[in-house]
């Protein structure tokens, strides 16, 4: 399986994995080996319009959680956790012109600072 988890949060890009704990999850496009599992995540999963629309109308993905459209090349304010504690990040969704709907994600604020603090704190001293 493909996507990955940014690690000490609770954001997972194009990783459709069951979690006890609620995840914000973020779906980069609509190749095959980005979609499995996908259609069992009950969380909210982050999109563009056309990935939406050509799950549900030529895949004919079922998908149980909800589904929110962002809007490329604007900054949106979302909600994660970090070490559990609920904290504000954005995401901007920038066009990867790898194939229709495509996007890269952009994370910026404390929830990813915090994240990246951690990682540092974990790699040992030279």
């Amino acid at each position: 399986m493909y996507g990955f988890k940014i690690p000490n949060t609770n954001i997972c890009v194009d990783y459709w994995d069951d979690e006890e704990e609620p995840q914000v999850r973020f779906l980069t496009h609509v190749h095959d080996n980005r979609l499995q599992n996908i259609s069992n995540v009950k969380d909210t999963i982050y999109m563009t319009a056309f990935s939406l629309w050509f799950l549900k109308y030529i895949r004919k993905e079922d998908l149980e959680g909800e589904v929110v459209c962002l809007s490329l090349n604007k900054n949106h304010r979302l909600e994660g956790a970090c070490n559990g504690d609920i904290t504000p990040f954005y995401v901007t969704l920038i066009d990867s012109n790898h194939c229709p709907g495509s996007v890269m994600y952009l994370f910026e604020g404390k929830l990813i600072q915090c994240s990246i603090i951690n990682l540092l704190s974990i790699i040992p001293k030279i």
